[in-house]
């Protein structure tokens, strides 16, 4: 025990139990081992937070609360035994739902985890990862490459929670966990037959207040209205003044045009050089292969396009080569798409359209897209996170993209499914679409929903749009 701790023995123990707070600035003797001391150091460094705050004490862990720079609480808890920290959680208690003990001593293991990921040294989480029965899955990836992939993004700041949820099954209890920028990260902890089977029979109540997320306004745009001559050219302008969010602001209330270009385009390999300087472009009689890295190794660039003559001038389509097996959709680059939580009979209906989805997105911000784009009026939720959230109801997703295509027009694209559920017993598509600068390496980055009706057409779209991203 520390000098600090000697002397202040009596107050402390009074303090536990009349629930006072005093500042408290531990050091190394204060934990049970050095290992304890250094994962607190590498915490308070990756946001720089003051050490000597007040905190309260109790029988079993310390608490305190620190603020973050833009002056949100953090609560943290240091649990204790015979006066030495053994273990620190991020306090989560706000999202949970469930007061019973093995869930909870699992919803402990998560707030460890997220309080190691939060550190400035990566090996914490890392090393918790490989002691622990932990399954971490993000972005439709497993273990420490989901690990790495979530650390890429929050590589600088701190992961924040803006939610968290439960699924009891196959003997995990698993938490869905929502960050501020909307990703989904699943975690899972093993547990008992019966564990599950009790929490699942168990009826639980919900605080409203801590569920319910207060949105800002609606913006509610009717039919798209054409622009005038004037606005056009304004729209030209902007697109070298305005950032994504302020050009979005302007002008998604008007309707967009898809340029007739049939007859244009001449020279069809010099076409497909131009507009995918960053793709390597190969050819075999029609069919023309257009490939290039992907972004974080699981969301890809690649297009098959089939080109084809008729008396309106050059077609562009997207090639329909695909493979399916085992309830896995492979394309042509060897890029799969899980299929396992549909039947065989849905599957055989939504494959023929899935490769035109794909390189729809792919072709944003090129003058293919006017060939690719299916026409479409299906209503679209925008949402432009920023500082305060923008949530426009968009009239039509072509319209929509057609709008970002403009504003993408110099950046590579990258567009893949990576899951394929059931909500509600219909089908949700989750994908991401990246805009990448090749200079710099900046990008912007949405995650598109796509839920299907029970004619399996797209009948609903959200976009979660996070602009101005670096590398």
């Amino acid at each position: 025990m520390s000098n600090k701790i000697k002397v202040k023995f009596w107050i402390i123990f009074l303090l536990i139990f009349s629930g006072a707070v005093f500042a408290f600035d531990p050091s190394v003797e204060d934990f049970i081992d050095k290992y304890q001391y250094d994962l607190y150091k590498s915490w308070m460094k990756k946001e720089e937070f003051p050490s000597h705050i007040k905190a309260l004490f109790q029988k079993d862990n310390i608490s305190k609360t620190f603020k973050d720079s833009i002056n949100n609480d953090i609560d943290v808890e240091y649990d204790w035994q015979n006066w030495k920290i053994f273990n620190q959680r991020e306090n989560l208690s706000r999202f949970r739902k469930i007061e019973d003990k093995e869930f909870v001593k699992c919803w402990k293991n998560l707030e460890s985890f997220i309080y190691r990921f939060n550190c400035s040294d990566s090996t914490f989480s890392q090393h918790f990862m490989e002691t622990t029965e932990i399954k971490l899955v993000f972005m439709n990836v497993a273990g420490e490459k989901a690990l790495g992939l979530l650390r890429d993004i929050w590589k600088e700041h701190r992961i924040t929670i803006l939610s968290v949820e439960h699924i009891f099954a196959d003997n995990y209890i698993t938490f869905k966990i929502f960050d501020e920028k909307e990703n989904e990260i699943i975690i899972s902890f093993p547990a008992d037959f019966e564990v599950i089977q009790r929490l699942m029979k168990k009826e639980f109540t919900e605080e409203p207040s801590k569920l319910v997320k207060k949105l800002p306004p609606k913006l509610f745009p009717k039919k798209p209205i054409l622009p005038s001559n004037q606005e056009i050219e304004e729209e030209k302008r902007d697109l070298l003044k305005l950032n994504l969010s302020q050009f979005i602001a302007k002008y998604y209330k008007f309707e967009q045009s898809r340029e007739i270009l049939n007859n244009k385009i001449k020279d069809v390999l010099g076409f497909f050089k131009s507009e995918f300087p960053n793709h390597k472009v190969e050819f075999e009689d029609e069919k023309f292969d257009l490939t290039t890295n992907p972004f974080q190794t699981n969301i890809f660039s690649d297009l098959f396009i089939e080109v084809s003559a008729s008396d309106d001038g050059i077609v562009f389509l997207p090639s329909l080569e695909y493979e399916l097996g085992n309830k896995i959709f492979k394309m042509k680059n060897e890029e799969c798409i899980d299929l396992s939580k549909l039947s065989d009979f849905e599957i055989e209906k939504i494959s023929p359209f899935l490769p035109q989805l794909i390189y729809q997105h792919r072709a944003v911000g090129s003058r293919l897209l006017n060939f690719l784009l299916a026409a479409d009026e299906v209503s679209t939720t925008l949402v432009v996170k920023e500082e305060q959230k923008k949530i426009y109801d968009i009239y039509s997703y072509e319209n929509l993209l057609l709008m970002l295509s403009k504003y993408w027009s110099d950046r590579t694209l990258y567009f893949s499914i990576l899951e394929v559920k059931k909500v509600n017993n219909f089908i949700e598509f989750k994908s991401y679409l990246v805009a990448r600068e090749p200079e710099t390496g900046n990008y912007d980055l949405a995650e598109i929903n796509f839920l299907l009706d029970e004619n399996y057409k797209i009948d609903l779209i959200m976009m979660f749009l996070n602009p101005d991203l670096k590398e």
